[in-house]
């Protein structure tokens, strides 16, 4: 992290992913398995970029706004799954409610990184446009 503190987004999710992921594998939720698959997913390619970059190959660094644009269509996907497959009476009522703390949890994630999309790569593109 160069010596930086870390992100109130960042605490967030690792936070919050450790409570609900947990929650959802005691109570063994069924309905986390895409959530599960597409973080997975997610993460193998941004570990990739993370390698690329400690490696010091420049050719990965024009994918790091993609990255970040991919997670948040991981959540939104998740989210999406989560709602319109896993209602009772497939889930318990208790793994209902519990998917539904997860899925708030989502949106928030959902909002810091859309807001950190945002200021990092769409904005700031366009103030350098205006000065260019």
């Amino acid at each position: 992290m160069n010596g930086k503190s870390p992100l109130f987004l960042q605490k967030y999710h690792h936070v919050g992913a450790v409570i609900t992921w947990h929650l959802c594998y005691f109570y063994k939720v069924d309905g986390i398995w895409i959530s599960s698959l597409l973080n997975s997913f997610v993460h193998t390619i941004m570990y990739s970029y993370y390698m690329g970059c400690l490696l010091k190959i420049e050719q990965v660094r024009c994918i790091k706004k993609y990255v970040k644009m991919l997670q948040i269509m991981q959540l939104l996907s998740g989210h999406y799954h989560i709602l319109v497959k896993y209602k009772p009476p497939t889930e318990t009522t208790v793994n209902y409610i519990i998917l539904l703390v997860f899925d708030l949890y989502v949106w928030g994630l959902v909002m810091m990184f859309s807001l950190f999309y945002y200021g990092n790569y769409v904005k700031t593109k366009r103030r350098s446009i205006r000065e260019g």
